[in-house]
This record gives C-alpha cells, sequence and structure tokens, in this order.
C-alpha cells in the first residue's frame, strides 16, 4: 500500500471524536496502571487498522520505517499541524509478543529465520515446565517466548507536543516478515507445483526451484513488484519462503549434499516422506539442467534476432559495410549452430525425463499389483474349498431334514381337511345353482311386467291419439259450408268473406290442438322412462339382496 491509500484506510477508520483521536496519538502506555479500558481500548483500535495496512501489502519483507508519516492524522481545521502515534511501538510489541500465533500477522524477520521451532508452536504444561527449569538451570541462557522492543530509545518522551517537527522517529528500522503474504505465497505455489500431476515434479535443484517461483509470481501475482519484494537480495526472500514450508508447514523436505553444496527441495505426498533419495537427486540435476538449457535456447534465439536486425540496419551492401556484414552473417551462423545444439540436447533430456516418469510410473503399477495379490492371498487363505465344500452340504441336509418334519408334520391333518373341504364344496356349489335359478326366474318375471306395461302404454296412447282426430274430424264437418250452387251469388260473397275471416282461428284451433296431442305424447314416453329406471333399480336391489344372502351363507358354513 502506498501512503494515500494508507491514509485513506486511516480516516476511513478513525471516525472518532476531536478528543477520541487525541487520546489514541498521545503516548498511553501510563493508562495500563489508571484506565486499563482505555488502554485496551486504544490497543485494539491500532491493531486492527495495522491488521488491515499488512494484510493488504503485497510485499513479504518490510520495515516501519515511514510508518509513522503513513499514520499521521491531519487536522481539518489546521493544515500545518498533525498528529503522530505516540505509542505505536507498544502496539507493535504487543502484537510481537502476544503468545498466540493466530494474532501474529507480522514477526520480525531475525526471530523468524532464527526460530528452531515452528512459528504456530503452542507449549503445553509439560514443555513450560520443562522450559522453566532450563531457564533456571541455564541462568536465562534459553529464552521461553519472545521479548522484543521495536523502540530504539530506553524511554520515550512524555512531550506534550505532538507536532512530527519536533519528535523523531523512535522505532528500530528493522525488517518484518509479512505472515499474511508468506501464507498467500504458499498457496500459489502448492497450487502450481500440484498441477503438473508428474512423479518427478516434486523434486529440485533450490536454483532451479527459485527460477520457477520467480516467473510464477510475476505471472499469477497481481500488482507484484519483484524490485520491491527481493529489494536485492533473492537468496533471503526465498529462504524465508523456504523456511516456512519445512519449518512451520511441513509441506517440503529441503537436503543438502555434502560433496557439491547443493540444496535440493521435495514437496511432501505424504507426511512419512522424511528424506530424498540419491535417485531423486539425479532427477533433480537432470530438471534443472533442462531449465539452464531453456534460458540458453532463449537468450541465444533473442541474440540471433538481435544479430538480424543489425544487418538489416546495415543494408543496402556497400564496399564499407561489407566487412561488417560478413563478421554479422558468420556471428548469427555460429549462433545458430549453437542453438541446433541446445535444443537437440533438450530434446535429449526431455526424452530421458519422460522415460524416467514412465519407468517411476511402471514401478508403483508393479508395487501396487504385488501388494494386490498378497492381499487376495491372503483372504483366499482364510477360506477352505473343502472346508466351504462341506459346509454347503451340511446347509443342504439341514434344509431336507426341515422339508421332511414339514411334510410328516402336514400328515397328520391332511385326511380330515380334505373331507371337511370337499363337503364344503359341494354345498357351496348347490347353493350357487339355487341362486342362479332364482336369478333366472326374477328377471323373467320382471321381463314380463316390462312387456305388459309397454303393452298397457302402447294401447292407452292409441286409444287418446284416436279420440284427438275423432273430435278435430267433428269440429271440422261442422264447419264446412253448404254447396255453393245452391246459394245466390250475395249468399256466396258474404260465406266468403266469413269463412276468410273465421280462417284464422281455425288454423290456431288446429296448432293448439296438434300441440296437445305432442305434449300427450312426450308424457307419456317420459312415464315409460321412469316405469324402465324403477324396474331397472328393482332388479339390481332383489340382486344385491341375493347377494347378501349368498355370502351369509358361505360365512355359516365357513363357522
Amino acid at each position: 500500500m502506498n501512503h494515500q491509500e494508507i491514509q485513506n484506510l486511516l480516516y476511513q477508520q478513525f471516525q472518532f471524536s476531536e478528543s477520541r483521536i487525541k487520546s489514541l496519538y498521545s503516548n498511553f502506555d501510563d493508562l495500563i496502571v489508571d484506565n486499563i479500558d482505555g488502554y485496551q481500548a486504544n490497543l485494539q483500535i491500532w491493531k486492527d487498522l495495522l491488521s488491515k495496512i499488512i494484510s493488504n501489502l503485497n510485499i513479504l519483507i518490510f520495515d516501519f520505517s515511514n510508518i509513522l508519516d503513513d499514520l499521521a492524522y491531519h487536522h481539518k481545521s489546521k493544515s500545518e499541524d498533525h498528529l503522530i502515534p505516540l505509542s505505536l511501538d507498544t502496539v507493535i510489541n504487543d502484537l510481537i509478543n502476544d503468545d498466540s500465533m493466530e494474532n501474529r500477522f507480522f514477526l520480525p524477520l531475525t526471530l523468524f529465520n532464527n526460530s528452531k521451532t515452528s512459528i504456530y508452536y503452542k507449549k503445553n504444561l509439560v514443555s513450560n515446565l520443562v522450559y522453566w527449569v532450563l531457564n533456571k538451570l541455564t541462568v536465562g541462557f534459553i529464552n521461553s517466548g519472545i521479548n522484543y522492543n521495536i523502540n530504539k530509545n530506553s524511554s520515550k518522551s512524555s512531550s506534550s507536543s505532538l507536532l512530527l517537527s519536533k519528535k523523531g522517529n523512535y522505532l528500530k528500522s528493522d525488517q518484518f516478515i509479512n505472515i499474511f503474504f508468506l501464507n498467500k505465497l504458499r498457496l500459489l505455489i502448492l497450487e502450481q507445483i500440484n498441477e503438473v500431476n508428474l512423479i518427478t515434479n516434486k523434486i529440485f535443484l533450490k536454483d532451479d526451484l527459485i527460477l520457477i517461483l520467480k516467473n510464477i509470481f510475476l505471472t499469477k501475482l497481481e500488482s507484484f513488484n519483484p524490485t520491491l519484494n527481493y529489494q536485492n537480495n533473492e537468496e533471503t526472500y526465498f529462504d524465508s519462503i523456504f523456511t516456512y514450508l519445512s519449518r512451520d508447514k511441513n509441506d517440503i523436505i529441503i537436503s543438502t549434499d555434502s560433496a557439491t553444496k547443493n540444496q535440493f527441495i521435495k514437496f511432501k505426498s505424504s507426511n512419512n516422506e522424511l528424506t530424498i533419495t540419491e535417485e531423486e537427486k539425479s532427477i533433480a540435476q537432470i530438471k534443472y539442467s533442462i531449465s539452464l538449457l531453456n534460458l540458453q535456447i532463449t537468450k541465444t534465439d533473442s541474440k540471433i534476432s538481435d544479430v538480424e536486425s543489425k544487418i538489416k540496419n546495415l543494408l543496402p551492401i556497400t564496399i564499407s559495410n561489407k566487412p561488417i556484414i560478413k563478421i554479422y552473417l558468420k556471428s548469427k551462423k555460429v549462433l545458430q549452430s549453437n542453438l541446433i545444439k541446445f535444443i537437440t540436447n533438450l530434446d535429449q533430456l526431455d526424452s530421458i525425463l519422460s522415460s524416467i516418469n514412465q519407468a517411476k510410473t511402471n514401478i508403483i503399477m508393479a508395487d501396487t499389483l504385488q501388494k494386490s495379490n498378497l492381499i487376495l492371498k491372503d483372504l483366499n487363505n482364510k477360506i477352505s474349498l473343502d472346508e466351504l465344500e462341506n459346509l454347503i452340504d451340511e446347509i443342504d441336509d439341514q434344509k431336507s431334514q426341515i422339508d421332511q418334519v414339514n411334510q410328516e408334520l402336514s400328515r397328520l391333518s391332511d385326511t380330515n381337511d380334505d373331507i371337511i373341504i370337499n363337503e364344503e364344496i359341494d354345498k357351496e356349489f348347490e347353493q350357487m345353482l339355487k341362486e342362479e335359478k332364482l336369478r333366472e326366474e326374477k328377471l323373467k318375471e320382471e321381463k314380463l311386467k316390462e312387456e305388459k306395461l309397454k303393452a298397457e302404454l302402447k294401447a292407452e296412447l292409441k286409444e287418446e291419439s284416436k279420440e284427438k282426430q275423432n273430435k278435430i274430424l267433428a269440429e271440422t264437418n261442422q264447419n264446412t259450408p253448404t254447396p255453393l250452387e245452391s246459394q245466390p251469388k250475395e249468399d256466396l260473397l258474404k260465406i266468403s268473406k266469413e269463412k276468410t275471416e273465421e280462417t284464422p282461428s281455425v288454423k290456431n284451433n288446429e296448432t293448439a290442438e296438434s300441440l296437445e296431442v305432442s305434449t300427450n305424447h312426450s308424457s307419456l314416453v317420459e312415464r315409460l322412462n321412469n316405469l324402465k329406471i324403477a324396474h331397472k333399480n328393482s332388479v339390481e336391489q332383489n340382486l344385491s339382496k341375493a347377494d347378501q344372502e349368498k355370502e351369509k351363507e358361505k360365512l355359516q358354513v365357513a363357522n
């Protein structure tokens, strides 16, 4: 984080009154006696702020040399005056000396590198007692905990003036390691190493691994600044990472070859791995040679491009530049020849490494098959075929014996049961015949009744229709006029006129009569349908009664 980002975070965090701000920026060490609650409150606010600042700091190794300027608080009303935190050393000391590593998000680099145990190690009651005894016996030679003080003076000035111009930097310029960022790097490294699932991808020469990690950090980490991170001290930077992976997280094994002094690093596949074999060291050296060849190829290819560019710049060929162009062409040929050698060697080493991977896989496969075979043998040895056959024969014998016993027991009741069953069958069959005969007789009676009713309804309908027709004919005959020839013309005209006036009424009477006949016919049809429905319901009711009687008789027989 830069100065402006820290200032923005500061003003977001410190939303307090003017008096509260003065308390936070004062030398509040004395409050531990006079006002312990105020002391703890100020301490926690500063801890939270430092935690946010350092967690957003994408730098592994840093110092607090400029922290006082970054954390200065500028008054809104007084532009030239600003406060500096006079108890920041108390906050930093408290964070470092905290017994719980979960609350430590940075440590002095010297303490981190010199620690013989994991920074996450927690002492139990027994270990604390041992440390206490050893400390007494060695007169304080063994330190049972961290007792760090970042204040470079023995005591701080309690001057009432808070102006930066009147207060020097009271913090030591020690280097600190950012635990937040260290763990972030660890997760990235493990992700990239495990991404390639090859046996030979777990072992490296230290120098080779550093080259690989530098490329990973540059390409995979956003806003990663190599200059700020390495600070011209790459060895310390990567040694801190390897120490964390090995001592604190148990992710890797580090081994130094006594003859060559080369350091080998192996990423552990399980916690059972404790050493690096000579075979694995040879694989690491092959991989390092491949990395060096890749670098040589890249550099040579770049040189060839530079030479070609220079030759183009010298064109067209003249008497003066002809010798120079020839020299460049000769240099290009030499570089191209070297490039071919590098590529050939690289191809050979890649082939060897691939064969090693295949051979390693074959060994693992053979070992797996051998172990599987031993397991199968052990399991099969626990079962004897002769014993299994005897066991199956015994089970079959027991089953046969059970069947025989059941058969003998069933003979006791077979005779009586057969007689009873035959009698019950005969009774039930006779009852079924009776019920069937009754059902047929009832159906015949109902059919006769239905036919008789239909005949009566038809006769009644025919009679009513005949009466209506006779009535209509009689009324028509009464209204028939005398022959036209026997009447004078005046009478004929009168009759014609009367007939014309009466015609509508006659027609209306005929229409009414026909409607009445139709209505009577419809009512007769409806009566006939109702009688059919009543007959059907009666038949079904009689049948259901017969079925109920049949069921009762069955129950009586069964009882």
